[in-house]
């Protein structure tokens, strides 16, 4: 179906207001991107621009979405007991409204639905699909990315995102799908009996397992008080449960944003809501210069990221994703070695992007490490492959670069609660040892190596700079050069084709993971570099981590590897 012919049924169909106003507003140069075709569903479910049109999310896409998540289930011929679906949402525009609608459809299904009555975390939607033993989840988010977009992501009977598989079924129901604008878009629940509407008890349930992550409850109960904490969820769903979360576990002296702390759609004191940019932390860091906090914590507006600066003599220094999950990795060690633990047992998961900083530490206390591609999804994944497998191993720790942690696998995501209070107990066992977290940090590279790691993002301002450079990506896996930056490289492993090649002998070896758009090059000196092109968005990200005998060695071979990619494989004019 043409562009036009899906324009046409919308200028015909009777529009609720706000969606014809949009309409007839709308520019004809953007009639093409927003009726060619719909919003794609993938194992993140469906992340999209808000407003008119097909390929937007409104009122009728998450309808036609729904129903194909209905037929989904439907398919699976289960119990009536077991036909149980959890929703909740974030702060975003349209969120309660879009959930109270699926839960209409749900519904109208014959299936049961436990509802969230408030905006709540991604992590707590996770844990409820387990609690209330239900067959999916939805959560209607957009995490961080700006206040235009929402998402609808869709998780599985263990809390966990739906696998690739499950994301195709359910494509291929929702692609049968009918005239959108057929479908029921009514969001009254009140006279649905099938709908639940939870409230705080949720909470409850949720913080009472959280209490496993806390290592040391006596110390943290007892001295809790003596760590300064400055909170913002940057106008999310994080507030709550991280105050009761931080409190149950002792850390009472808490400061939060107040300007932060409203849940405004907008996101208005930041331009993008998101810790992984240091830019989000600049009233948190005000206050926390004015009151004397110790750490500093930042959460995306669906509470699944967590960020964290740490005050030291010369002010507050932020710490990367990869750096907490080696501190992380490091002190989970230490308690569970004091208890007289058994390390072998435990598996630490981490994606292929993420430095081996953390790999290493684990290594040499005899944990194995479970690398997966690049997605939280596929650490859910691994941690529900260690429980079904009862051959005596356990979950350790799973984390990935861009501040994702999961401590305690009650929950299948990453969860910036229980990350928020690892983190601070982790901080206050460094300050009751008169140090803070970027000493333990150079404690551990004098221990075990020396680690550096960036994260380059070019965009493709045409098709023409997208060719060059996949063209060069394409290069590099057909030529693979004995030295890169003057590095000598050990071995590719290209996902694409599932291989790994040894540059000195070139043995081949089959990679396990899935097929993914990566290639990732194997330095002798153990750095790497991992290309990725955006399956979604017009830009390409390739991941640098750096190793080294000493500090001055890492950052070396960190600016060797950054400018071979920014002259080599992103500067427009290269060869």
């Amino acid at each position: 179906m043409m562009w036009q012919d899906n324009y046409e049924r919308w200028q015909q169909a009777a529009l609720p207001t706000e969606l014809r106003n949009e309409l007839t507003k709308c520019p004809k140069s953007e009639l093409p991107a927003r009726f060619e075709e719909y919003p794609e569903f993938g194992t993140g479910g469906i992340r999209a621009l808000m407003g008119v049109g097909t390929n937007r999310l409104n009122s009728y896409t998450i309808a036609r979405a729904t129903v194909g998540v209905a037929r989904y289930l439907q398919q699976q011929n289960l119990p009536e007991a077991q036909r149980i679906m959890v929703i909740s949402f974030d702060t975003r525009f349209h969120s309660k409204e879009f959930a109270q609608l699926s839960a209409r459809i749900l519904a109208a299904a014959g299936i049961t639905v436990y509802l969230s009555d408030k905006p709540r975390p991604t992590p707590e939607l996770s844990f409820l699909v387990r609690d209330y033993h239900a067959f999916l989840g939805i959560m209607i988010t957009a995490s961080h990315n700006p206040y235009e977009y929402n998402g609808y992501k869709v998780y599985d009977r263990h809390g966990g995102q739906i696998t690739l598989a499950q994301a195709a079924a359910i494509t291929a129901q929702i692609e049968q799908v009918g005239d959108e604008l057929q479908l029921p878009i009514d969001t009254d629940i009140s006279t649905v009996p099938q709908i639940h509407v939870f409230g705080t008890q949720a909470d409850d349930d949720y913080l009472q397992a959280l209490q496993v992550v806390n290592q040391d409850p006596q110390v943290t109960k007892a001295h809790g008080r003596d760590l300064r904490i400055v909170y913002t969820p940057l106008h999310g769903t994080g507030e709550s449960l991280i105050t009761q979360g931080l409190h149950q576990a002792g850390f009472t002296n808490l400061f939060i944003v107040s300007e932060q702390s409203v849940q405004d759609p907008y996101f208005g004191t930041v331009e993008l809501p998101n810790p992984e940019f240091h830019e989000a932390f600049t009233l948190a860091l005000k206050l926390a210069k004015k009151v004397d906090a110790d750490v500093v914590i930042a959460t995306d507006p669906d509470a699944d990221r967590m960020g964290m600066a740490v005050k030291t003599e010369d002010g507050y220094q932020f710490l990367t994703g990869n750096q907490l999950g080696a501190i992380f990795v490091d002190y989970l060690i230490r308690k569970k070695q004091a208890q007289h633990d058994d390390l072998n047992k435990y598996r630490l998961i981490k994606t292929i992007v993420t430095s081996d900083f953390g790999r290493t530490i684990a290594a040499i206390h005899g944990i194995k490490t479970i690398e997966t591609l690049t997605g939280f999804k596929f650490i859910g994944e691994q941690a529900d492959k260690i429980e079904a497998a009862q051959d005596g191993s356990q979950f350790f720790l799973g984390y990935e670069e861009s501040f994702g942690f999961l401590v305690a696998p009650f929950v299948r995501d990453k969860d910036s609660i229980q990350a928020a209070v690892l983190a601070s107990e982790v901080a206050l066992d460094a300050k009751r040892k008169g140090q803070t977290l970027p000493q333990i940090l150079h404690q551990l590279e004098v221990q075990y190596g020396y680690f550096e790691d960036t994260l380059l993002s070019d965009e493709f301002h045409s098709k023409a700079e997208e060719d060059t450079i996949l063209k060069r990506v394409d290069n590099l896996r057909q030529q693979q050069p004995s030295a890169i930056a003057g590095l000598p490289v050990s071995a590719y492993e290209d996902y694409q084709k599932g291989q790994r090649v040894e540059t000195a002998n070139g043995q081949q070896s089959k990679l396990t993971l899935p097929t993914a758009n990566v290639l990732k090059i194997i330095f002798k000196d153990g750095s790497w570099l991992a290309v990725r092109p955006s399956g979604t968005e017009p830009k390409i990200k390739t991941y640098i981590a750096a190793r080294g005998n000493s500090a001055a060695d890492a950052a070396t071979v960190l600016t060797q590897l950054t400018k071979y990619v920014q002259h080599s494989l992103y500067e427009k004019n290269a060869k």
